[in-house]
């Protein structure tokens, strides 16, 4: 026993095999191995020793013949076979060698020999069978080295003394101190018992104990791949339903490869994914906590992480339909290295904008880990209480409940109808009754008129009761899912797929019904108004000396640049879309000739600009928000390219004759922050604007111009943009507005009102809110805010404080639809205002502080304080400019959220 110490080790744990095996000190020529013992392990063991593996014979053995299965022969090197020999009493040699190969020996001889039960016995139980006299090592002389050596408590099985037994507690010991060798499920069950005693101590008596479940599965074995280690292995803690702690057991649910384990494969495999990322996430925090890493190479790895956990974890392989994360990750991280890797900084790291790859993961864990939790549960409940196939309620589901009312709501119709004919007819008139409710009900949902000829009154008059009340329900219904899915409650997605369905119906049904109106009593802007704001615009044009914008020329400087900018724009609209559809396959490569052939798509664009003026129908859906519905448009490829071209051509020309006020946002030069920050500075540089010690007051209005795209006169418009624009591309404008508009079986022609998804709406939006800005501000007050034609102001800016305090308007701004207004006055404007207020608007009972819209957001002495001088100031200053407005333009509404006035005052001191 002088030899290297691993060799000795790995010869005691030959011997223990050995002599667990039963082998004779006569016959040591071979190790008998069961199909269940790792023959690998015994394999490296002789190889150690030895210096060669010796050779495995597969097929029954002779020594162990109670092994159960195939065994496996190790036929022993004769140099090994020689050592074992020499050694002559075994049981002495292994008393007279130090601990640690007695350890080894014993663990060997223990692996071979051990039986682990765990489901028939209420205790955990180890026993050891059959004992092997021949070589001289007894179950006596084992019990006494375990409690003479390593403190470990064994018995002989009463009615054996071949057998010893381990108790829970001595287990527990035997497993930390000397455990098992040659067999390692055995090993994984005891060291399962370990932990799960461990477990225990830890639990108080009073709340119960708890059980470990262990879920694994293990390969197949077969006589060329004897399987080794387990394959997977979980341990799950789950709550005693009893306080007595023999009653717990170490279940063991094993699968075989062939079932269809479905908590083997996802649960336990996605889990070991899931959280191989989060090791991945917390690696690279400790590193950066430890110093190694900055805050920079931090943010690039996490951007790494979550764009490449396809190639980092294989999470893919158990759960296929996770490819749609790992792509959306990849187009994001293709966007954002196409947004950043340009210019002077080229390829490589740096990037570091984790976020929206960490968003999607975000959201993948919070629909994953329920459907982990649910699975898991799931399998447990089938292994404790077995499958529960019968007695299964359907449940009424939402879909049942439609059908039902509906059947019902048919079958109480149809009860009504036959009622009312005589007997010998109704039996085949019943059929063509029904078809006829069917059909009522698609034009009630496609908003046709639904008209038989010779159908008898009473029927059709019943068959339109029966719409009418289906209708009913069916609008209730949608409102009612609405507002379930705006409060955020869990909503099934096809619910919520056609709820969105049902909710652009009945918006097309007022769309189409507001047409209609407008087509029997319009037009709406009476002849005066039209007058009056057609001459405002003309005075206002002409005291900028305004040039018109020109139909392009057909060789125009800037028409390539122009060009590309419209088609890159259109095309970047797809640059993170996965999925496309025939149109928009179409688009991209109308857009990519285009850009082969920028030539003859200038000529065509010119040609249709000049002569096209009537248009393929434009189809309409909405987007989901969830919170809002956002309509989408969709306009022929074709047509939207012209779009694009006269929007960019429009822009360009309009900001280089200066046709914007420097009051209309937002402008390239501000962006929002910086926007706020001028509006905030502009406010402190106004003369005297903190001056109120005689009774002046500053007031800011806030208000959004309502439904100004809806109620945009096309007639209106065509004149209005007649000022600024040649006649033809005014012409191609409005008639682009007048086009058919159409969901699935739904379609009317817009007649009255702006089409919010061409390109170039913004610019006719800004351009009509400009001349809503000349109503609002008086063409004196808008002149002296944009200065003089050949040298105008700067935003918030003035020619001098005289001019500034001529007017009680001080600040305007309109960000798209929002206005913006900061108004002085003094003592007696303030006086005269609120009386022509009052007057018109009487408040004997000082009602007017109830309901006074202030920002319940900010802290209490941060808001306006409802003074009644200020509160009559602040609404008598908004009826005031509501006034200025015609009704069939636009308003705004006192009630409107983001309406708000306040006012600084000697009672006031925040505004």
């Amino acid at each position: 026993m002088s030899q290297h110490r691993d060799q000795v080790l790995a010869l005691a744990r030959i011997l223990g095999a050995l002599v667990a095996n039963g082998a004779t000190c006569e016959d040591l020529t071979r190790l008998c191995l069961a199909s269940d013992l790792d023959v690998q392990q015994a394999q490296a063991d002789v190889s150690l020793v030895a210096g060669s593996y010796g050779q495995l014979i597969c097929g029954r053995g002779l020594a162990n013949t109670t092994a159960p299965g195939c065994l496996h022969n190790l036929v022993l090197p004769d140099s090994l076979h020689e050592l074992v020999s020499n050694i002559g009493d075994i049981q002495q040699a292994i008393h007279d060698a130090p601990m640690s190969v007695q350890r080894e020996f014993i663990a060997a001889w223990w692996g071979g020999r051990c039986v682990l039960a765990g489901k028939d016995v209420p205790d955990f139980v180890a026993r050891i069978g059959k004992d092997c006299r021949k070589p001289g090592v007894s179950a006596e002389w084992i019990q006494h080295t375990l409690d003479t050596v390593f403190g470990i408590s064994a018995e002989c099985v009463a009615d054996s003394s071949d057998e010893l037994r381990l108790t829970p507690d001595s287990l527990v010991t035997f497993t930390e101190k000397v455990g098992v060798r040659y067999n390692s499920s055995i090993q994984i069950s005891l060291d399962l018992v370990r932990r799960w005693s461990r477990y225990c101590t830890q639990t108080s008596t009073k709340t119960g104990f708890a059980e470990f479940v262990q879920m694994i599965r293990l390969p197949q074995s077969s006589q060329t791949a004897p399987h080794t280690a387990l394959q997977t292995s979980v341990l799950v803690p789950i709550a005693s339903i009893t306080d007595d702690p023999t009653k717990h057991m170490v279940y063991d649910i094993t699968v075989p490869q062939h079932e269809n384990f479905v908590a083997g494969t996802i649960v336990v495999h996605n889990c070991r994914e899931i959280l191989r990322l989060t090791k991945l996430i917390v690696d690279s925090h400790v590193q950066y906590r430890l110093g190694n890493v900055d805050a920079f190479q931090l943010a690039d790895g996490l951007q790494y992480l979550f764009a490449h956990v396809g190639q980092l974890t294989g999470m893919y392989r158990y759960k296929y339909r996770l490819m749609r994360q790992i792509r959306a990750c990849k187009d994001l991280k293709h966007l954002i290295y196409y947004r950043f890797n340009t210019g002077p900084v080229s390829k490589g790291p740096g990037v570091g904008f984790w976020a929206p790859g960490w968003r999607v993961w975000l959201f993948f864990l919070r629909g994953i880990v329920p459907l982990l939790e649910r699975w898991l549960g799931n399998l447990l409940a089938r292994q404790f209480e077995g499958r529960n196939s019968k007695g299964v309620v359907k449940s009424l589901t939402k879909q049942r409940v439609d059908s039902h009312y509906d059947l019902e709501l048919r079958a109480a119709v149809m009860h009504d109808i036959l009622d009312m004919m005589p007997e010998g007819i109704r039996g085949n008139k019943s059929k063509v009754i029904l078809q006829h409710l069917s059909e009522a009900w698609r034009c009630y949902k496609a908003n046709i008129p639904w008209q038989v000829p010779g159908m008898p009154k009473p029927i059709e008059n019943m068959i339109l009761r029966y719409v009418k009340s289906k209708a009913d329900w069916w609008t209730s219904v949608a409102h009612y899912n609405r507002e379930r899915i705006r409060r955020g409650a869990t909503v099934d997605k096809a619910i919520a797929r056609r709820n969105c369905g049902r909710l652009t119906r009945l918006w097309l049904k007022s769309e189409q019904e507001r047409q209609r109106n407008y087509l029997k009593d319009g037009p709406y802007v009476s002849a005066e108004e039209a007058v009056a704001i057609y001459t405002t615009a003309v005075h206002w044009l002409e005291s900028r000396r305004f040039s018109p914008i020109p139909f392009p020329p057909l060789s125009y400087k800037h028409d390539p640049k122009l060009l590309i900018l419209a088609l890159e724009r259109l095309r970047e609209s797809y640059s993170v879309q996965g999925h496309v559809n025939s149109s928009q396959r179409e688009e991209l490569g109308l857009i990519e000739q285009a850009f082969d052939s920028p030539h003859e798509t200038l000529n065509r664009i010119k040609r249709l600009l000049l002569t096209q003026r009537a248009f393929k129908e434009v189809g309409i859906e909405f987007m989901d928000m969830y919170s809002h519905l956002v309509p989408v448009f969709d306009v022929e490829p074709l047509e939207k390219i012209t779009d694009a071209y006269l929007d960019q051509y429009l822009w360009y020309e309009a900001d280089k004759r200066r046709l914007w006020a420097p009051w209309v946002k937002p402008a390239d030069s501000e962006p929002p922050p910086l926007l706020v920050y001028k509006w905030c500075q502009g406010v402190n540089n106004l003369d005297g604007a903190w001056d109120v010690d005689s009774g002046e007051c500053t007031v800011m209005l806030e208000a959004r111009l309502a439904r100004v795209f809806e109620k945009i006169d096309l007639t209106l418009l065509n004149r209005l943009l007649r000022l600024v624009l040649d006649h033809n591309l005014a012409d191609y404008m409005t008639a682009k507005n007048n086009v058919g508009i159409s969901f699935k079986d739904m379609n009317h022609v817009n007649t009255y009102g702006l089409i919010r998804g061409l390109q170039f709406a913004p610019f006719i939006f800004q351009y009509y809110g400009m001349i809503i800005d000349l109503l609002i501000l008086g063409l004196q007050r808008a002149s002296e805010m944009a200065g003089a034609p050949n040298m105008p102001n700067d935003f918030l800016q003035f020619r001098d404080v005289e001019t500034e305090r001529r007017h009680p308007v001080r600040m305007y701004m309109r960000y798209i639809d929002r206005v913006y207004m900061v108004l002085r006055f003094d003592e007696d404007e303030s006086r005269d205002l609120i009386q022509r207020f009052l007057t018109e608007m009487p408040d004997p009972n000082n009602e007017n502080v109830v309901g006074y819209n202030n920002k319940r957001c900010w802290p209490r002495d941060s808001r306006m304080r409802l003074m009644k001088h200020d509160v009559n100031l602040g609404r008598a200053a908004f009826w005031d400019i509501k006034n200025r407005l015609p009704r069939s333009l636009t308003t705004i509404e006192w009630e409107d959220e983001a309406s708000f006035v306040s006012v600084y005052s000697r009672d006031n001191p925040n505004l």
